[in-house]
């Protein structure tokens, strides 16, 4: 212990009597320490974390699929599913929903999920009080509810007599049956959970929940999908009219929330971790330089008897010091760092996946600053003290010159490793640059800016038909249209980009034409069902190719009508004119009427105008196939509204919130947003790594420009005898800094070849699994080789400049 002390003592004043060298070796670690741990709390959070469910390897999402579309469930489809599927120990349905509170104060809106009995036990998860539901289904309408954990504790102050008590929501009391387990969120941001009604099973063709299912022990993910291949086969042959052509997708449930921004973490992690090897190699370099200055020493102290051992403990305690003192440094900058990355690229995720600052990622920390200031300490030093002391010291004169080429072969490896490092980041920054500046030029169809989008929900007991919600909404929009600094207001039941994830807020159903065979029916895709108001097309500013948009005389007492965008219009009817043409889809929230099953009468639309293309589902998916209703003829229980304004649309809230109240006291206004904002964080991942590149980028910049001129520095130095004799016999100062800068430049263009190469191989692979992400094109890669010259020529010029300025006449006195 004694020797240990002493030996650390030792090194505390080896580190002290090298201010410069330690601060800059702690510094260039910390920063990598703090973005490594930064991004592995994410990685970590986001990917690696399990889904809080028991066995949640078994949970998988079922969805439809028909022409080529993803699409829902009927609520009769999960049923059967659950009685049929043996490779399913069980399935369950999830419609989200809301509902205004009117117990006590102000109307309040629960956000809700319409479930099958079996959700809960699905999951694998039990109410924390309360017995939850039954474990059969009667078919029968309940009026009872589970609520939330975080909504039995902030509304109802965690008190347990809630269970057996009525809350009043649309004005109708419900019972509290149960309050679900702390961190209980499916689907995410649920306050409360309902049985679904009788009514969700009287159609198949309407296909408006979603269903997770939980494998049979022993089954796989192929062995459901190959039983679900069989089912929807068998489904096909019984209900033709509302199940040819459709088949189901299984898919892990942790897939279903991580898959698109799997690639895009791996892709920073992999970055961050570059930083993390470009500092280690500066530090290398930085030790190398350090050690080269003592190797004479070191030779003395081995030609006399000195083991490697004792001068490498040495090396290694000084590696821990900097490693720990980098550690505390970077772990300090990390909590920082995730709140700046949370406000930079806010997003809604469900509650399991936490990013924490916790003893993981504290560990994590600790573990790659010691791991990479040991390597970086001791590598150079075990490269020197392995050499031959009296080589050493006989190739070591007054002038400082290497006899020996293979040190500064390293040296310039190292140069050219910095350089290929920084080359790989600045090539990704700009790739994914280019995906956002090519995202961001795609033409949605409409036009976001200034347009603010809510929802409202009019209570069913007063709203529940098209002759009373139409009325309403009328009202409400003309009222908002009066305001001051409003230029149009209208309706849509699904506006694009309503939610996080905008497929999420389609209503998928699947059309017919009165031309088509059966077999043709079976071919045609799902399309995106959405119900608007007059003057909807004028308010988002969506063009009308041909025919009209609707207007306050389409209503039920006239021909049913509908407006198909461009994109569906060639689908269905490739080479002709659709207008006045036939079709027929599924209703709306057509469960709400006890008469839209199956079997009603098929209501015929006529077309009347063809809309432009829109993109509702993501910036990087294909226009989507939208189907247009009349509020005026179809029901709409519930609706966004969207306002133009001549502002910030932001200013206006509180206004339209009372325009809506005017019509309705009782009702509400939610999930208030502009709708540029909606759209800007549909692409928050590949955002978030451009955003989080470029900083990386530009650090390794930074750390290869020190560290190139670094090594060019201390190649000068090391040169300055040779340097003076050349001059003293006629070289000029110009020749000699070309040479220097001829040299930097060949160790940079070697570096940003080989960072090309790998750059290009990683973005290639990057592709494959975000298909987003553009492809740099030839300007890019001839920017980045240019840029790389260009920085490490700049990073050489003082050195050169030094190497052009040395006294001849000095350098031979000091002989």
């Amino acid at each position: 212990m004694t020797s240990l002390l002493l030996d650390l003592r030792a090194t505390l004043r080896s580190l002290g009597r090298s201010a410069g060298f330690t601060a800059a070796a702690v510094a260039t670690l910390a920063l990598a320490v703090a973005a490594n741990a930064t991004i592995f709390s994410h990685v970590r959070g986001m990917l690696l974390r399990p889904l809080p469910y028991p066995e949640p390897d078994r949970l998988v999402l079922v969805e439809t699929v028909r022409g080529g579309e993803r699409g829902k469930l009927s609520a009769l489809e999960v049923r059967d599913l659950d009685r049929e599927a043996s490779t399913l120990a069980g399935i369950a349905s999830f419609r989200p929903t809301q509902y205004t509170a009117t117990s006590d104060g102000q109307p309040a809106v629960y956000i809700a999920s319409m479930s099958t009995y079996r959700l809960f036990e699905v999951l694998g998860r039990s109410p924390a009080l309360g017995t939850g539901w039954p474990a059969s289904d009667d078919g029968t309408t309940q009026y009872k509810v589970v609520i939330s954990d975080r909504l039995w504790r902030d509304r109802y102050g965690a008190d347990p007599a809630i269970i057996g008590k009525s809350v009043m929501l649309d004005v109708y009391p419900y019972e509290v049956i149960g309050v679900a387990p702390p961190g209980f969120d499916f689907p995410a941001g649920m306050d409360l959970w309902r049985r679904a009604g009788a009514a969700d099973f009287e159609s198949r063709a309407i296909r408006s929940t979603g269903a997770v299912a939980r494998l049979a022990k022993g089954a796989t993910l192929r062995d459901a999908q190959a039983e679900l291949d069989a089912l929807a086969a068998r489904y096909a042959e019984i209900d033709p009219e509302t199940n040819r052509g459709v088949r189901y997708l299984a898919t892990p449930l942790h897939e279903y929330w991580v898959g698109e921004i799997r690639p895009y973490l791996i892709g920073l992690a992999a970055a961050v971790g570059l930083v993390l090897l470009l500092a280690a190699v500066n530090v290398a370099h930085l030790a190398l330089v350090r050690a080269s200055a003592r190797q004479r020493e070191l030779a003395v102290r081995a030609a006399l008897g000195g083991s490697h051992a004792a001068v490498l403990r040495g090396v290694v305690l000084e590696g821990m010091v900097i490693g720990l003192a980098a550690a505390a440094l970077g772990l300090l900058l990390v909590p920082p760092a995730m709140a700046s990355l949370d406000r930079l690229v806010p997003f809604d995720r469900p509650g399991w996946m936490t990013v924490a600052f916790d003893g993981t990622v504290f560990g994590f920390g600790v573990i790659v600053a010691l791991g990479a200031a040991l390597i970086a300490m001791t590598w150079p030093a075990w490269r020197i003290v392995r050499r031959d002391p009296f080589g050493t010291l006989r190739s070591s004169g007054k002038g400082g010159h290497e006899a020996d080429p293979a040190p500064r072969r390293f040296r310039d490896a190292l140069s050219v490793a910095q350089v290929a490092i920084a080359t790989v980041l600045v090539f990704g920054a700009l790739s994914v640059g280019s995906t956002m500046t090519r995202l961001r030029a795609v033409e949605l169809g409409f036009d976001p800016d200034r347009v603010l989008a809510l929802k409202i929900d009019p209570p069913w007991t007063s709203y529940n038909t098209v002759a009373n919600t139409a009325p309403f909404y009328q009202r409400v929009l003309e009222d908002i249209r009066g305001l001051p600094g409003v230029v149009a207001a209208a309706s849509n039941v699904t506006m694009p980009y309503a939610t996080q994830n905008p497929a999420e807020g389609l209503h998928r159903q699947v059309p017919r034409l009165d031309t088509q065979s059966p077999d043709e029916i079976a071919a045609n895709p799902f399309v995106n069902l959405q119900v608007v108001s007059p003057g909807y097309f004028e308010a988002m500013r969506i063009p009308i190719d041909a025919g009209r948009s609707f207007t306050e005389l389409d209503d039920e007492t006239t021909t049913a009508a509908a407006i198909v965008s461009r994109s569906l219009a060639r689908r269905l009817w490739p080479g002709s004119d659709p207008l006045g043409r036939r079709i027929a889809i599924g209703e709306l929230d057509g469960n709400y009427r006890p008469a839209a099953t199956s079997a009603s009468p098929v209501v015929w639309y006529e077309v009347i105008g063809v809309a432009g293309d829109i993109r509702q589902a993501g910036l990087s998916n294909d226009p989507t196939l939208d189907f247009y209703l009349s509020h005026n003829q179809q029901l709409a229980p519930e609706t966004y509204l969207v306002v133009r304004t001549r502002d910030d649309p932001r200013r206006h809230v509180d206004a339209v919130r009372a325009a809506v109240q005017r019509a309705d006291p009782l009702q509400t206004v939610f999930d208030i947003r502009p709708l540029s904002e909606r759209v800007e964080r549909t692409y928050w991942r590949p955002r978030l790594a451009q955003v989080l590149l470029n900083v990386f980028a530009l650090l390794t910049i930074v750390l290869a420009a020190v560290g190139v001129s670094g090594v060019v520095g201390f190649t000068v130095t090391r040169r300055l005898h040779e340097l003076g004799i050349r001059l003293a016999v006629g070289a000029s100062p110009v020749e000699l800094r070309r040479e220097v800068l001829w040299s930097a430049a060949k160790v940079g263009g070697a570096g940003a070849a080989i960072g090309l190469a790998v750059g290009i191989t990683v973005m290639s692979a990057v592709r494959l699994r975000a298909p987003a992400v553009a492809s740099a094109g030839a300007g890019v890669t001839a920017a980045v080789l240019l840029g790389a010259l260009a920085v490490t020529v700049a990073a050489a010029w003082w050195p050169a400049r030094r190497a052009a300025r040395v006294e001849p006449l000095a350098v031979l006195r000091s002989e």
